[in-house]
């Protein structure tokens, strides 16, 4: 995805693609998306590509001032949101002719959830035998506030009709402020008593966390870009230079966490039962309540963590367009070329305190409000006070020590270059219409990472460099069987990058409670190439509607998975998660309809619809064996995603009520256990929009989502093993749009 044709980097040292959240749906003034890939489109992508196009000050005639603002309310926690965007811009007609535009947005976001993760494994049990067992369950209330201001401002020249200059940039910053109270309820410190299942078990000896965590993190994005256009006489030749830096840094990542001395024993023990509920289990601690009183905890230890991610990325694009004519065929050739250099920089520091003399003076009852923290039905007890909690932070962060190996392994730069040109034919033959040409790109990257050698404890650096070039031919038909019928194929390549931190000699920590789970590279990860074969038929009818179907195939070669396996780091035992390739497939069809009915009656004729469906069948190969398979769905598919909205626009009015479905798709595969393959749930959700044109100049209208509270899970294996299960609420957003 690009922003007015600029690349942009994701802030999140994780990922390439671009963070939505930084960038304001109010800055958008349109999108381009192609289904299939041009060769005059980068080809970092297996399918098609969006491009967000910001607002021009020729978009309008003359003197123009959008305006919109409003509020919502949130029904967890009774909260309220706000935004507000302003657009100026003007044309200024003599001898040439000038526009300027000016935009700025503002949000503010005050949302609650309720979260429960649970990590179940494998469990040896005392008598013999071994069951599906939960390892900890992790109560998590969180409070959080996000903010996102942007900017936006385009100068536009157009001496004549054949030629214009133009420079535009974006700035878009986005906070989230976070604080999370967590409750532990840690099984693994315990000991399994005779007579577990499945579904239910009990323990003496567990522990039990309670945890705040103050985290910040704040993403900024900047590009900009000096281009222009002339016309030669027919020919035209476009030209532009960019630069985009994008920055995520973690002004606070704090943690503070007590704990509990071993609780339940073997005539009173701890315990579990999914029987009635996989969602929300009878868990015997909510009755026996130890964990509401304070003065059974003690401090464990504080973390700190800070991190800073950054990436300056510089490009240039040449293109030429030449008229020309086939046989019977009219239309242009175009070629072009870009060059592009970008370099990634991610710096963290991690630090943990577990010495007695790092504890608060204070116990843990001086830092509890009288506000209740709860997690659907569970009470977990009072919020800790934030502010205390911020002073505790401030004033032990300088003596928490540095964890310098951790630290030192999850640092890593990255320095990408790729030279692309390409050469394209579009013509129009009567009722056939043909684009073909050829793409060339040549990839370089250099990337490095300090690595730690538990066996001497000395930390080194390694590196490792790559070059190799890719071909992307492509050919898309349009035929015009009537004037209402139009039928397409395509044939096409594309590709994408792995992640940055994914091909650098890598290791990042995190903790699922007591759990330690390691994220490393990969340097031998190879990109994800795709043949694709698309076909479509298109029927349009009158005055607007149209009714469609396509079926589409896809080979995938190397494509990029995730891997979860046991092991251990720094000889601690660990989760390790890392990037590999695997060869698959995919295909399927989608049906879509969209319809206003104009033919009916009077005030009946503004209904319409609109509805999707696709139905995908994809799988990889690993190659090997991991827990006696080879054969998998492909991760991050759902295997059926529908869409469908029921409208009514007609006058001043607009409603708009809208059904969205995908299914299950796999998100990470065991390599020990295919029961322990981490699963997205499919998930539904209704919206609804409404608008009314009071005058020429000024309208008001209101935004309902999930309206039906759909939950957020994911499972292990089955949907009785559930890792994840989050729920939102619904908000209701009202406001206004002024235009002059």
């Amino acid at each position: 995805m690009t922003i007015d044709g600029v690349s942009v980097a994701a802030p999140d040292p994780t990922i390439r693609a671009i963070d939505l959240d930084t960038v304001p749906s109010d800055i958008v003034g349109s999108l381009e998306i192609t289904k299939t890939l041009r060769p005059d489109q980068d080809a970092d992508s297996v399918t098609g590509a969006i491009n967000i196009r910001t607002q021009s000050p020729f978009d309008y005639k003359g003197f123009r001032l959008r305006a919109s603002g409003g509020g919502s309310y949130n029904e967890f926690g009774g909260t309220n949101d706000v935004r507000g965007s302003v657009s100026v811009s003007n044309i200024w007609e003599g001898n040439s002719r000038i526009g300027l535009l000016f935009s700025g947005s503002y949000s503010e976001t005050d949302r609650q959830v309720d979260n429960i993760e649970t990590v179940w494994d494998v469990l040896t049990r005392p008598e013999g035998g071994t069951v599906f067992g939960v390892v900890e369950n992790l109560f998590k209330d969180y409070d959080t506030k996000r903010k996102r201001i942007a900017l936006t401002s385009a100068a536009e020249l157009r001496t004549d009709d054949d030629s214009r200059l133009f420079l535009r940039g974006t700035f878009s910053r986005f906070t989230d402020d976070e604080y999370r109270n967590q409750l532990l309820v840690l099984w693994s410190e315990g000991v399994l008593l005779p007579g577990a299942t499945d579904q239910k078990a009990s323990f003496r000896n567990i522990r039990v966390g309670k945890q705040i965590r103050h985290r910040i993190v704040q993403n900024e994005i900047v590009t900009g870009e000096l281009g222009g256009q002339r016309n030669f006489g027919g020919w035209t030749f476009d030209g532009s230079v960019s630069i985009a830096s994008t920055e995520q840094s973690y002004p606070r990542r704090d943690e503070l966490l007590w704990r509990t001395a071993a609780l339940g024993t073997a005539t009173a023990p701890i315990s579990y039962d999914y029987t009635t509920s996989a969602r929300e289990p009878s868990i015997s601690l909510f009755t026996s309540n130890q964990h509401l009183t304070p003065t059974n905890f003690s401090f464990r230890e504080n973390a700190y963590r800070t991190s800073e991610t950054s990436e300056d990325t510089v490009a240039a694009v040449a293109k030429l367009t030449i008229p020309v004519e086939f046989g019977s065929g009219k239309g242009n050739f175009k070629a072009g070329a870009k060059f592009e250099s970008g370099e990634r920089k991610a710096d963290e520091n991690r630090y943990r305190n577990r010495a007695s003399t790092a504890a608060s003076s204070q116990p843990l009852s001086a830092f509890l409000t009288d506000k209740e923290s709860r997690n659907y039905d569970y009470n977990l007890g009072f919020k800790v006070d934030p502010a205390l909690a911020d002073a505790y932070y401030d004033a032990t962060k300088a003596a928490s020590p540095i964890r310098a190996e951790q630290s030192a392994t999850a640092d890593y730069q990255a320095d990408e270059k790729i030279l692309s040109g390409y050469a394209m034919w579009d013509l129009d033959f009567d009722r056939l219409g043909v684009v073909t040409g050829v793409r060339v790109e040549k990839t370089e990257t250099e990337g490095s990472a300090p690595v730690f050698n538990a066996g001497t404890g000395a930390i080194s650096t390694r590196s490792n460099s790559r070059s190799f070039t890719d071909v992307f031919p492509g050919l898309t038909l349009r035929y015009e069987l009537n004037d209402n019928l139009i039928a397409r194929a395509a044939v096409t390549r594309g590709m994408t990058h792995p992640n940055f931190v994914d091909v650098v000699p890598r290791a990042l920590e995190t903790q699922e409670g007591s759990l330690l789970v390691v994220q490393q590279g990969n340097p031998d990860l190879k990109p994800t190439l795709s043949n694709n074969l698309d076909v479509s038929l298109e029927y349009y009818f009158e005055p607007i509607g149209i009714l469609s179907a396509g079926g589409f195939y896809k080979d995938l070669k190397d494509y990029n998975y995730t891997l979860r396996s046991a092991g251990s780091y720094l000889g601690t035992p660990a989760a390790i998660i890392t990037p590999e390739n695997a060869d698959g497939e995919l295909a399927g069809f989608e049906l879509a309809w969209q319809q206003q009915f104009t033919q009916l009656p009077g005030w009946m004729s503004g209904f319409g619809v609109f509805a999707n469906f696709t139905y995908v069948d994809a799988s990889i190969d690993l190659g090997r064996t991991y827990g006696g398979r080879s054969s998998f769905p492909l991760p991050g598919q759902s295997e059926t995603v529908s869409n469908f909205a029921l409208f009514y626009e007609k006058g001043p009015v607009s409603v708009r009520l809208s059904f969205t479905d995908r299914s299950d798709y796999l998100n990470e595969i065991n390599a020990e256990n295919g029961d322990l393959d981490l699963y997205w749930a499919g998930r539904d959700q209704i919206d609804l929009t409404a608008s009314y044109q009071f005058t020429k100049t000024f309208e008001a209208f209101a935004e309902a989502k999930n309206l039906t509270n759909s939950k957020g899970i994911r499972y292990y294996g089955k949907k009785s093993r559930i890792y994840e299960y989050e729920q939102f609420g619904y908000s209701v957003f009202v406001g206004g749009r002024l235009k002059l």
